[in-house]
């Protein structure tokens, strides 16, 4: 008989271990013991106490060779003793037992007591754990399907939170808790009944708005500066358009932090519409500073932000950093995403060849093996030739580098494999994707983008060199080396401890020849707006800490005045005895001698780089650096704040290498605007909340799945039980 945890049965602190001895001993007649079934005699009949124990196993066993008449069946009793509570003996053997926690086998003969079993719930982590924090005597009740009371391992309030935060989290469609599926579920582990979809979408909407409350409260209360990011999503089903608003930036303890702050429903994607919609949402949040703002190149999001900063610099003289001249960011990602598609553009119909040719040969096990023949490598698995997915051209890259290495068995395929010549020549029926872009977020200045395309623009390969050019010209029209980019990268890089201007002057000598009259022009372009910044940044400095001074002065003078009835005061005193301070002597010691004005950034630049050698191996953490010398550097550190919250790129890491375009999926899609906007924002929330940002898989994890997933079926066997049909 399997015993189950009893939730109604109190705890084992208030048990009496005197009475436990020969708790577990059944009263029978007759019976047999594992041990006198095998040697073939007989148990004395217990006594009249034992009787009321436990006995599990369902029937006698009994040896060839025994008589009929000593084959007597034994009684089941239910157990005495409230430690089976915790316990479930074997059904073949009695004399063992495995705990209902940790799992842990246990001896338990039929002629000692239960001291060992609660000895080891003394020491039991697992149960410790159950007690403390699931104790069923403090927890509640559920009906399971079958009508019978079932104890609850966690309250309905958090099982409620936690199935809104899940359907959130995976985007799945609100519909799903009313699924056979996930009632279902909640039946097998004895939980709660799963809330209505109404009921659900109520919470989540409830959630969101209580979020929202706070996060503008402190955005009102800090008067944070954030950089913006906007993108257009678009649904699957209905074709709307939304207008995705994110905020970045870093918070007093130094870490950067992102927030979805608007999903807003937008008619059209013209300028006008773009800037409205994004002055609404900031008013909405109570934001009022603003650093920069990262679009992509379409001519819309220009008109947008010239827009934009008109209207939005007339809030405050501190809602723009220098008047908003270097707030427009163009997106890195989108641009390189443009190189490369121009790059791909007279080979599709080759790409699409080979993208065949690895199809015709994975698609089943017998052409797998005859590819295998054809090898001369050695042995082949999927993985060995990756398919690309379409709209991500990493993937797209990496299927091209490893057809090429089987390029001698693709060719002996075409000779031997008529089939395969069909295959390879077909053109799938596809669609063109859509033409929104998506590419990887840099997040640092990467000059040796220019540099590889004009090494390529030389190469002797004629065709090579064309196609170089190409590219080179549509990095050339955005970015013209660095002249038509934003300074603020530029800048951004001087703030790293490692770099600082020496970097930044490097690389102006590699792209311009070194002592070039371009190179020094560009030097003195970026030292002259960071001073001009530094400035602007200082004078906010100084009037907040007067104020703040002044306000602690009138506190100071407060505490200082003289008590009732005293006539002297410690100055006074001072005076009369002919002593004055020490503090007070240095200072008028400095007056006469004078003090130098000390300058943040001259300093910063003046003083060296940090060393690159010293702990080698680990990630430099720059905003770890800032947060130590905030003391030391306390205006610059406010600028290197907003520098680093500056987005390089309006694209997720996780939507690098794509052209697939941002939508909205099928579930979200026949949704209401407000709804949308309050699960693509609760989602982001969540995921911060539990540190749940998606990776770019490299091309070694992309390989590693395809391997592990060819291991399954070799495993398992299923490839070799049947072929499937060429």
């Amino acid at each position: 008989m399997r015993n189950q945890m009893d939730s109604s049965s109190p705890t084992h602190d208030n048990r009496d271990r005197g009475t436990d001895e020969n708790d577990d001993l059944p009263e029978a007649e007759e019976f047999l013991t594992p041990d006198s079934t095998r040697r073939g005699k007989r148990k004395q009949k217990p006594s009249s106490r034992a009787a009321e124990a436990d006995a599990d196993v369902d029937g006698s066993e009994n040896e060839e060779g025994t008589e009929q008449d000593n084959a007597k069946v034994k009684k089941i009793l239910p157990t005495r003793s409230e430690v089976w509570n915790h316990f479930t003996r074997w059904p073949l053997n009695r004399n063992k037992c495995d705990c209902n926690y940790c799992k842990r086998t246990l001896s338990c003969p039929t002629t000692s007591g239960t001291t060992t079993l609660w000895s080891h719930l003394d020491i039991c982590k697992s149960y410790g754990a159950f007690k403390d924090g699931q104790d069923p005597s403090q927890g509640q009740t559920v009906i399971n399907r079958d009508g019978h009371l079932q104890t609850a391992k966690v309250t309905e309030v958090i099982f409620r939170a936690a199935v809104h935060q899940m359907v959130v989290i995976g985007e799945l469609p609100l519909a799903f808790v009313e699924s056979v599926a996930f009632r279902h579920f909640c039946d097998k582990v004895n939980l709660y009944r799963p809330p209505s979809r109404r009921t659900l979408s109520k919470d989540i909407v409830k959630m969101y708005v209580e979020r929202k409350a706070a996060m503008r409260e402190w955005f009102i209360t800090s008067k944070q500066r954030v950089s913006i990011t906007t993108d257009i999503w678009v649904c699957q089903v209905t074709g709307a358009s939304y207008m995705v608003i994110t905020a970045h930036y870093i918070d007093k303890s130094w870490r950067l932090k992102k927030l979805i702050i608007g999903f807003k429903s937008v008619i059209d994607h013209k300028g006008k519409t773009i800037s409205k919609t994004l002055l609404y949402c900031l008013a909405e949040w109570g934001i009022e500073r603003v650093f920069c703002v990262t679009v992509d190149n379409a001519s819309a999001n220009t008109n947008a932000l010239g827009q934009f900063q008109s209207n939005f610099s007339i809030i405050s003289d501190d809602s723009l950093v220098m008047n908003g001249d270097f707030m427009h960011m163009r997106c890195a990602g989108h641009i390189i995403n443009l190189i490369v598609k121009e790059g791909m553009s007279d080979y599709a119909d080759s790409v699409t060849a080979v993208r065949n040719a690895i199809s015709y040969v994975r698609s089943g096990t017998t052409r797998q093996k005859s590819f295998e023949l054809r090898v001369d490598t050695g042995r082949m698995t999927r993985g060995s030739l990756p398919l690309d997915v379409k709209t991500r051209w990493n993937s797209t890259y990496l299927m091209l580098q490893r057809a090429l290495k089987f390029k001698g068995a693709f060719d002996r395929m075409e000779i031997e494999d008529m089939p395969y010549n069909d295959h390879f020549l077909e053109v799938e029926n596809g669609k063109k994707g859509l033409d929104h872009q998506q590419a990887i977020n840099g997040g640092k200045l990467r000059v040796n983008i220019s540099e590889k395309l004009q090494l390529l623009c030389a190469t002797s390969d004629n065709d090579l060199k064309i196609k170089a050019e190409e590219m080179f010209k549509k990095f050339d029209k955005y970015w013209d080396g660095l002249k038509n980019i934003n300074k603020m990268l530029v800048i951004v890089s001087v703030f790293y401890p490692r770099k600082k201007m020496q970097f930044a002057s490097m690389c102006f000598d590699d792209l311009y020849g070194e002592g070039s009259k371009t190179a020094r022009v560009m030097q003195e372009s970026v030292s002259s707006i960071m001073r001009d910044m530094y400035e602007e940044y200082s004078q906010r400095y100084k009037c907040v800490h007067q104020q703040s001074d002044v306000t602690n002065q009138s506190a100071s003078q407060c505490t200082q005045e003289q008590p009732m009835g005293c006539s002297w005061s410690d100055s006074a005193d001072d005076e009369f005895f002919g002593y004055h301070p020490v503090e007070s002597r240095y200072n008028n010691l400095l007056n006469k001698i004078g003090v130098r004005d000390t300058d943040e950034l001259d300093t910063y630049l003046r003083d060296k780089v940090e060393n690159p050698q010293v702990m080698m191996g680990l990630e430099f953490d720059v905003l770890s650096w800032w947060k130590v010398n905030s003391g030391k550097y306390p205006i610059l550190s406010e600028m290197a704040r907003d520098l680093f919250a500056m987005q390089v790129s309006s694209v997720a890491s996780e939507s690098a290498f794509s052209t697939s375009g941002r939508v909205i999926n099928s579930y979200r899609s026949c949704l209401t605007s407000y709804m949308v906007e309050v699960l693509m924002c609760s989602e982001q929330w969540l995921k911060q909340d539990i540190d749940c940002e998606l990776k770019v898989l490299t091309n070694q994890q992309i390989l590693a799945e395809v391997e592990f997933e060819d291991g399954l079926e070799k495993e398992f066997n299923f490839g070799n039980q049947f072929s499937t049909p060429t």
